[in-house]
This record gives C-alpha cells, sequence and structure tokens, in this order.
C-alpha cells in the first residue's frame, strides 16, 4: 500500500473517532438533525456522481449515422529501426 493511501486512511479513521467522541456527548435531537444531514448529503452527492457517469456515457451528438474514418496503422513503420 502506498505511503499516500495509509495517511488518508489514518486521516479518515481520526475524523470518524473525532466525530463519534463529539457526538457521544451530545444532544440526542442535536445528534440526529446532525447525522440525517450528513446521509442526506452523502446520498446526494453520491446520486450526483452516478447521474453525471450515465451522461457522460451518452453520444453528444444527436445522429448516429454520422460516418467515421479510421486510419489504419502498420505494425513496424519502415525506418524505425534502421
Amino acid at each position: 500500500m502506498s505511503k499516500t493511501m495509509r495517511r488518508a486512511r489514518a486521516r479518515v479513521l481520526a475524523a470518524c473517532l473525532g466525530s463519534t467522541l463529539v457526538m457521544g456527548s451530545c444532544d440526542p435531537a442535536v445528534r440526529e438533525t446532525v447525522l440525517s444531514g450528513l446521509a442526506s448529503a452523502a446520498t446526494g452527492i453520491t446520486s450526483t456522481f452516478i447521474q453525471a457517469f450515465f451522461e457522460s456515457l451518452l453520444s453528444d451528438s444527436k445522429d448516429d449515422n454520422v460516418p467515421t474514418t479510421v486510419r489504419a496503422r502498420p505494425m513496424m513503420e519502415p525506418g524505425i529501426f534502421a
């Protein structure tokens, strides 16, 4: 595992533990409000990324019958190894 990945995991773990300790002594109504807000924000971000992914798969052109040209390259061009 790379050094950057270990640091990221450590930061996420620290953030989760810190929020657990802070939210543990909170009023239950405040805790419920904060957690429901975080859940709705995470759901909104996730659905936005999923929607953007599927929109990126759609073709930009309206006409799918547009001819395309593909130029084939030879496997070994003359003069490369000479």
